[in-house]
């Protein structure tokens, strides 16, 4: 059983009794047809559903990839834009788990790609794992490219700069996001990528604009972060591309001092080239 107790709502009922979309769309059409509320969502107070309390029989397809039952949902009305207590929505089931046609219908039918979870994320942010998604979202013209995270204060072109997601960030950069806004630490899109060693997300960030000497507020640079992490190709790429090797972070360490400490010989003789 996929919840933890036996629900009263009929469409979210026949959601959880049957695990294949082809025996439970018939049913479900049944329920609407007669008139069954299409939005009526799972109620527990005590927070027993897998997406906590307001979670819809919409989301619940959406989340499962149930075109066919996402469809005959917002046919019947479905409101596409409701949240759960987790600011979780359909949209974002559908984006999460890459169900594209999905996606569509609801971006069709009116959903909200500015809405926002409890983690202060929209769709822009849930759409950096897939190119696809990432267009159509990009498409509707979110109103706030630079929107932060509520606790990292990241935006969404951190995570893909970190993990190396050179289509992702290339789209973002492309419709205009800002390469040089400061998370909750200082740190700048480049200093993450500095700090994984990604050198294609290096390059991607530096030709639109990214700020080679930009400080966190311990005034690490990201060549600081590149040296700490003992990534010398990233190292290398920084110090051609302008970064300042004798810039110190707050305690008054260099670059040079961090090599030295952590007995990194290859970035010392780099370093050293550019003393």
């Amino acid at each position: 059983m996929i919840f933890g107790r036996k629900k009263t709502n009929s469409i979210n009922d026949v959601l959880q009794s049957y695990s294949t979309e082809q025996t439970g769309i018939t049913e479900i059409k049944k329920l609407l047809q007669n008139g069954v509320n299409a939005t009526l969502g799972i109620s527990d107070t005590k927070g027993y559903e897998p997406f906590h309390v307001g979670t819809t029989a919409l989301m619940l397809a959406a989340n499962w990839g149930y075109d066919k039952l996402c469809y005959a949902l917002l046919k019947q009305g479905a409101d596409v834009n409701v949240a759960n207590t987790e600011g979780f929505t359909a949209l974002k089931a559908a984006i999460r788990n890459n169900f594209i046609d999905i996606v569509k219908a609801l971006l069709n039918s009116g959903a909200d790609i500015n809405l926002v979870d409890k983690y202060g994320e929209s769709a822009l942010f849930w759409a950096t794992y897939n190119t696809e998604i990432l267009k159509l979202i990009l498409d509707a013209q979110p109103k706030e490219l630079n929107l932060q995270s509520e606790h990292y204060k990241e935006t969404a072109l951190i995570n893909p700069s970190r993990n190396g997601q050179i289509e992702i960030m290339r789209l973002l950069l492309e419709a205009g996001i800002d390469p040089n806004i400061p998370d909750k630490g200082g740190m700048r899109a480049l200093h993450w990528a500095a700090q994984y060693g990604q050198t294609e997300s290096i390059r991607l960030l530096l030709s639109y604009g990214g700020d080679v000497n930009s400080t966190t507020k311990k005034k690490i640079t990201p060549l600081i972060s590149a040296v700490i992490k003992g990534n010398p190709d990233a190292v290398e790429l920084l110090l051609k591309s302008g970064a300042d090797v004798h810039a110190k972070e707050k305690t008054g360490w260099s670059a040079l001092t961090f090599a030295e400490k952590n007995g990194k010989e290859d970035i010392i003789t780099i370093l050293q080239a550019y003393s």
